[in-house]
């Protein structure tokens, strides 16, 4: 079952413990502890059991300089000022899960709540959060969440069950998320795309159909279609406008024994570029990164065994990790950035996976 990335990416690998030096090519000065702002996070686990202990989280500079340890959790996520940083954290054995919110300059938390969220999401504004909280026990109903980490507030937008990835529109005022029957089914062929209004909590359904990873960009939703293929799946590229009119497959993809189609990842900020990882039976992790022409819906590889995370906002550079639970373990794992046009993989943050950027 492909949810809870942030928790179970890592499970069942023994890593490598690592230094907080940065990553070949970076600057070594370290930021003030009053520095303000931060682009790049990632999870750096030590030896042993890495599936059962929290990770370091590491921040540094978008370009991998002055990395530094922040905390200890599961999986970050930098906020898009670079201000704040989200953190899941729990004991060991997955126990006790909570969002924890920091300053980037450090210090302790600043906010500690309760919740057991695969993945976290900010708003383009940095004002608000968004994950789906699958509770103590996951039969149940889920809840699609809104939280305010100034006053640690928390919101339920939505319970049912849902796909893990949620997305803000560009203006933070609305919410793209897919709405299930089911959270036993990967495959929903009933599954809802919907975006509900953060004012006035109304939500309208845009799409019907077998969906996930949401993905707002300028102009448009992209948005993952899945079709049953044998005892497998077919995956491609589709977008629709936030209102329900224009739907459009973008990308069609052949599919072969291991790889399934690809899944959208990130937008460029001028809605030109589409960043989007392949699913397949050994690429759960969507461990390549392909370009997506959201006009012409040609589609190119641009590095092979990276697993996309972001894509720069003039997007210019793909950032992933080269490594992950299932092929390389953490040992062999490290952040890197990547030409859209392709080429050499700079490392920006060694031995470490789950980075989130904001450059």
């Amino acid at each position: 079952m492909r949810i809870v990335l942030g928790l179970c990416a890592v499970a069942g690998v023994a890593a490598l413990a690592a230094t907080d030096a940065p990553g070949r090519g970076a600057a070594s000065a370290t930021p003030a502890r009053g520095s303000a702002t931060i682009g790049l996070t990632a999870s750096r686990f030590g030896k042993g059991a890495a599936e059962s202990r929290p990770a370091k989280i590491v921040v540094a500079n978008a370009n991998g300089s002055g990395s530094r340890v922040l905390t200890t959790g599961w999986s970050s996520y930098v906020s898009p000022d670079g201000s704040r940083v989200a953190v899941l954290d729990g004991d060991v054995n997955y126990t006790n899960l909570r969002l924890e919110l920091y300053a980037s300059s450090g210090g302790a938390p600043t906010r500690t709540i309760d919740i057991a969220c695969g993945g976290m999401v900010w708003s383009p504004d940095s004002t608000r959060l968004a994950c789906v909280d699958y509770g103590d026990d996951p039969a149940k109903p889920w809840r699609l969440l809104l939280i305010d980490p100034a006053s640690g507030v928390t919101t339920t937008l939505v319970t049912g069950f849902f796909d893990s990835h949620v997305s803000f529109s560009p203006d933070s005022s609305r919410l793209a998320y897919v709405q299930k029957t089911t959270g036993r089914k990967y495959l929903d062929p009933r599954a809802r795309l919907r975006v509900v209004d953060l004012a006035t909590r109304r939500a309208t359904t845009v799409h019907v159909g077998a969906a996930l990873s949401p993905t707002w960009g300028p102009d448009a939703i992209a948005f993952g279609i899945l079709k049953p293929l044998g005892r497998n799946y077919l995956s491609n590229v589709a977008v629709v406008q936030p209102g329900g009119s224009g739907y459009r497959q973008v990308t069609r993809f052949r599919p072969t024994a291991e790889l399934f189609g690809p899944t959208p990842v990130a937008w460029s900020s001028d809605g030109k570029r589409l960043l989007a990882g392949m699913e397949g039976q050994d690429a759960w992790t969507q461990r390549e990164s392909y370009a997506v022409d959201p006009l012409r819906g040609s589609m190119r590889l641009i590095a092979h065994e990276v697993s996309p995370s972001a894509l720069s906002r003039d997007g210019r550079y793909v950032i992933g990790q080269t490594g992950d639970a299932e092929s390389t373990s953490l040992a062999g794992s490290n952040v890197v950035r990547v030409p859209w046009g392709g080429g050499q993989k700079r490392v920006l943050l060694r031995q470490a996976v789950e980075p989130s950027f904001n450059g």
